[in-house]
């Protein structure tokens, strides 16, 4: 490697990192270079190919650009060089959170100031990831048969419903209502003898604090918190499933509850530019640093927002819904012309409610229930008391043998 990309005898890593990542057009790295760099800037054994460095390097450019905030700068130099190996670590490609002028300034409410995404990372480093427990699970020996798929949709971390007609909704009612899931899950897999689980996140994880004017103050937690305890929830309820001597393989999509800045409109928001993108990438640590091979989190179409897999012979795609012709036919002959696509099913969240609705050649339009179920939005402005509820379907070869939407309303 060139002389000019080696670390300084009177380099500190912070400086050293600083130096690399912003001085490509000075030091004229290439991508060859940045495989070579990798174990340099991330520590010995993380050695990635080109564009995994290049999107980590993305991240800490990000980083360096937040600590040149005078209120960043007061930090000590040890502290951001541990939020810089977090970055590195988890795999950001980037967290743009800032605040942007007429955009913030259309709905009045700052964004989460830069000492807080400090504070956030320094916290979420020794929360989740100093003591992971090792699991050294190994993948199963798939059986040809029948496959489960989990379909999660709106479990809206951080939102809260205090008692309204029977109805409450917390983090520890959360993690209550799961639990019953995973009963039912693991009585599914024992019965048909299933050796591999589709985990289909359908979206809206986390519920945001700036969608609505008045949402801030029907939230437990804050967004950057928002998005650890949704990863954390997450992250549990699929290790728990992988208990159950299965493999299982995850696909995450985000929702308009989890887009970038104050809006739920998709067209005002950077494109890509949502949670998930966080939480899909924290997961794959995660599950690589409790060496459990039997899970595989799956990148996804971070700019569509959506996903697209095959069971068992049947084309399948992951969508949240929103921004969606709502009509079912309309939504299944237009994701399949646009994406010149026969698909069998389609998955999709958003509306709160389960349905199932065929479509023309087979195919269906499978719309998941939420986890905290009616609230009273739902209830004065669409006239509908669903429970919470999440969908299980059980794939045979080439069809749809089962569709259980799970009751978990009694869970509060």
């Amino acid at each position: 490697m060139r002389d000019d990309l080696l670390i300084k005898s009177n380099e500190s890593k912070y400086e050293y990192i600083k130096r690399i990542v912003n001085g490509k057009m000075n030091t004229k790295t290439i991508d060859e270079d940045y495989t070579e760099l990798s174990e340099l800037v991330f520590g010995e054994g993380n050695k990635y190919n080109s564009s995994e460095v290049r999107k980590r390097f993305y991240g800490i450019k990000y980083l360096i650009n937040i600590i040149n905030n005078e209120e960043i700068k007061k930090l000590p130099s040890n502290k951001i060089e541990e939020i810089l190996d977090v970055i590195g670590e988890l795999d950001i490609k980037k967290m743009d959170i800032r605040e942007k002028t007429n955009k913030m300034n259309k709905v009045k409410r700052d964004l989460v100031k830069n000492v807080e995404i400090a504070r956030y990372l320094e916290e979420y480093i020794e929360r989740e990831m100093q003591n992971f427990t090792k699991l050294d699970y190994e993948r199963i020996i798939s059986v040809e048969g029948k496959k489960l798929i989990i379909q999660i949709s709106d479990f809206h971390v951080g939102y809260v419903i205090n008692e309204y007609k029977g109805n409450s909704y917390n983090y520890e009612i959360a993690k209550g209502r799961l639990a019953k899931l995973l009963s039912i899950i693991e009585d599914y897999i024992t019965r048909y003898k299933i050796t591999d689980v589709i985990v289909a996140q359908n979206g809206d994880l986390c519920e945001g604090t700036y969608l609505r004017s008045n949402q801030a103050y029907e939230c437990e937690f804050d967004s950057n918190e928002q998005i650890v305890m949704g990863t954390e929830l997450l992250y549990n309820f699929i290790t728990s499933i992988s208990e159950m001597n299965v493999n299982i393989d995850v696909y995450s999509v985000g929702g308009n509850h989890c887009r970038g800045g104050a809006s739920s409109d998709k067209s005002s928001s950077i494109e890509g530019d949502n949670s998930n993108f966080v939480v899909v990438n924290s997961l794959k640590k995660f599950f690589q640093l409790a060496k459990n091979d039997r899970v595989i989190i799956h990148d996804i179409d971070f700019k569509d927002d959506s996903a697209v897999f095959n069971i068992n012979g049947l084309n399948i795609k992951l969508i949240h819904g929103d921004n969606r012709p709502s009509e079912k036919k309309k939504l299944f002959d237009a994701e399949s012309t646009m994406d010149n696509c026969k698909y069998d099913i389609l998955l999709i969240g958003h509306f709160h409610n389960f349905n199932v609705s065929s479509q023309n050649n087979g195919g269906y339009v499978i719309t998941s229930g939420s986890l905290f179920g009616y609230n009273p939005y739902s209830v004065k402005k669409m006239s509908a008391k669903t429970n919470a509820s999440q969908t299980l379907i059980l794939v045979g070869d080439g069809e749809i043998e089962h569709i259980k939407d799970v009751n978990l309303q009694d869970i509060i």
